[in-house]
Order: C-alpha cells, then structure tokens, then sequence
C-alpha cells in the first residue's frame, strides 16, 4: 500500500506544484478572491428575497404553515425591488467585474501597473460587448451576468498578458522625473491602451461584420459544452479534492481553475434562475 502511495504522490505532486505556481491560475483564483464581497453580498439578498420576504404558496415560511394575508404578502413583493437592485449591482455584473480583478492579479504576476491592466480589461470587455438590445442602443443584461464570466475571465487574462507584453518592451511613453509620478503613471499606459483597444475594436468590428460578436463565440465554443457536461465535472472535484488532500497535497487549491472557471459560472447561473422567480417586471414577483 504504501509504494502505491508512493507512486502516486509522484505523479500528483509534481503537478500540484506546477499548478500552485501557475501565474494564470492564480490570477483567476485572486481575482475571484477579490469577488468575494460582490458575490456574497448579492447571495445574501437572493436569499432574503427568497426565504426571509416569501411567504406565498410553495414559500419556506409556507411549508412551515405560516400564512399571512393578500395584502401583507403583496408588500413584501414590493420590498424584494431592493434586493433586485442589489443583485444588478452584484450578482449581475460579475462578468464586468472579472476582467479588472483577473487582469490586476495577472498583471501583479508580471510586475507591472495593475490597476491600468484591470482597467483596460474591463474596457476591452466592454469594446468587444454588443450595444443593441432589439432595435435599442442599449447592453444587455446577458452580456454582465454570471452566464458570460468565462468571457471575463479570458479577456482579463489576455489584456493583462497584452500589456505585459507591450510594457515589457519599453513602447511607453516616458515622462520627466520632475512629472507627479500619478501623471506619468498614466501616459505610460496610453500607447499600451490604444494598441490593446485598437486590436479590441478591430475585432468586434470584424466579428459584427460576420453577424455575431466576441461574447457569444465563447458562449457556443465553451460555456454551453460545458454546461452540457452537468454534474460530471461536479462529481469530478468532489472526488480529486479530498484524493489530493489524501496524498498531501491543496487539493482546492490545485483545482482551484476547475473551481473558479468552470463551478463558479454555474452558481451564478443559479443565482439568477432565483433571482428571476420574484425580480421581474416591475421589480416585484408573486411569491
């Protein structure tokens, strides 16, 4: 048993290290570190909507023989606007938020300027994200959500390479030491900031002229594929982490892409199936 062990630690430990040490994967991990709040905050109002002001037919209080009248129950719905608006602010805007705390954790990887990394992450985001909503110049709410945060998370970690990449060869733009170092930390991150939204634009150009857009490639190529895997790759983290804890190793941490990337789009998705049975129309549902 033991030389089984043995071997086995071999194999798997070489490759949690190699994994722990992954400036992506930790970046991805950081950046949802970072999340956190956001996520929390909006979970904890999905869950008062859904339990602490829901007292209709097939609510929890209900199921406990809690019964109230018509008209109390009618201002509880209407209190639930508030939470609504929480999550549009949370839950509902995790794929705009990604790309700024990837792209900062990535870039804090690589030594250079986080914060204009983050940035330009989220206006590559945006540069790339469809403004039409039928006939209305307007973004959709799709585009924002948890279902689009792979989206995010990729294009977090290529402006921050980008970046990276342009910083690393000096094509800057450097200013006297006699500059406030806040001034010229800005006009070092304009040319990287033009080539890096430049390709952006010429790509959702390129991509609206063929009648899609950046957002919804990734959609069809990797989210939607994944989603149809179900709960294969649930069962799949569930099963490695405690094996890789077995043999000594993180084994959350050492999965943490599977986690973060993948698990976390799905729970989000959740949060919004939820968030939909009582924020709708108005703001207000029926339970």
């Amino acid at each position: 048993m033991s030389n089984v062990i043995a071997s086995l630690e071999k194999v798997l430990l070489p490759f949690a290290v190699k994994i722990g040490k992954q400036p992506h994967v930790n970046a991805i991990k950081n950046g949802f570190i970072r999340l956190m709040p956001l996520t929390l905050a909006g979970a904890m109002f999905v869950l008062i909507n859904n339990v602490f002001l829901s007292f209709g037919e097939g609510s929890f209080f209900y199921s406990l023989g809690i019964r109230l009248d018509a008209s109390t129950i009618e201002t509880l719905n209407g209190l639930k606007g508030i939470g609504g608006n929480v999550y549009n602010g949370t839950l509902g805007i995790m794929s705009l938020m990604a790309p700024f705390f990837i792209g900062m954790a990535l870039a804090e990887e690589r030594k250079v300027d986080a914060l204009a990394a983050g940035l330009l992450s989220v206006a590559a985001f945006m540069t790339v994200t469809p403004y039409s909503v039928g006939e209305a110049y307007a973004v959709g709410a799709n585009w924002l959500g948890g279902a689009n945060i792979i989206s995010g998370i990729i294009i977090g970690l290529v402006v921050a390479e980008m970046f990276t990449f342009i910083v690393r060869r000096n094509w800057v733009i450097k200013l006297p030491d006699s500059v406030p170092a806040s001034v010229s930390r800005s006009f070092s991150a304009l040319i990287p900031g033009f080539i890096i939204l430049s390709v952006m634009g010429i790509i959702a150009w390129a991509l609206n002229t063929w009648g899609t857009n950046f957002h919804q490639i990734i959609m069809d190529t990797i989210s939607t594929p994944l989603a149809s895997l179900g709960s294969v790759v649930g069962w799949a983290y569930v099963i490695f982490v405690p094996l890789l804890w077995f043999f000594g190793i993180h084994g959350a941490l050492a999965l943490t892409a599977l986690d973060n990337g993948i698990m976390t789009p799905w729970a989000l998705e959740k949060y919004r199936d939820l968030s939909a049975i009582w924020f709708r129309r108005s703001g207000a549902g029926s339970r």
